[in-house]
């Protein structure tokens, strides 16, 4: 795969406009295949290991039709994006950031960081406290 830097296009999700091929696409002229398999490499899975993870949603052909172009849309946007860790808007129609910054598979966790970010550091430290005794209450109860 050889990336090409095109030098017509402005920095995109921290990507300075790379593409996979001379004068084919650059992150903001993507369509949806070009989307899928961009966010299938940023979770670092192949086709396989991606329908794997859609338990049974997708087959690997499906995915890699979707990628080609020949399928041209699916129900399952959503799973992909969650599976990938990317945002469904991007991944559906390519407006704003591929990502939100927090690449995590449980979404427990994801909601706690976010929940976290909006919190003043008095009641942070206060947290992350909290986390810490649970942590180590859970070792030990093991």
């Amino acid at each position: 795969m050889t990336i090409i830097y095109k030098h017509t296009c402005k920095n995109v999700n921290k990507y300075n406009c790379l593409t996979k091929k001379p004068n084919d696409y650059n992150m903001l002229s993507m369509n949806l295949g070009e989307r899928i398999a961009a966010a299938r490499e940023h979770a670092q899975l192949n086709q396989r290991e991606l329908a794997e993870k859609l338990n049974g949603l997708m087959t690997q052909q499906n995915i890699s039709l979707l990628e080609r172009g020949i399928t041209k849309g699916t129900e399952y946007l959503v799973q992909i994006a969650m599976v990938c860790g990317v945002r469904a808007e991007w991944l559906a129609v390519g407006h704003g950031e591929m990502t939100d910054g927090l690449y995590v598979e449980d979404i427990r966790i994801k909601k706690a960081v976010l929940l976290m970010q909006e919190l003043p550091d008095y009641a942070l430290d206060e947290a992350i406290k909290g986390l810490d005794s649970v942590s180590k209450l859970s070792k030990m109860a093991k």
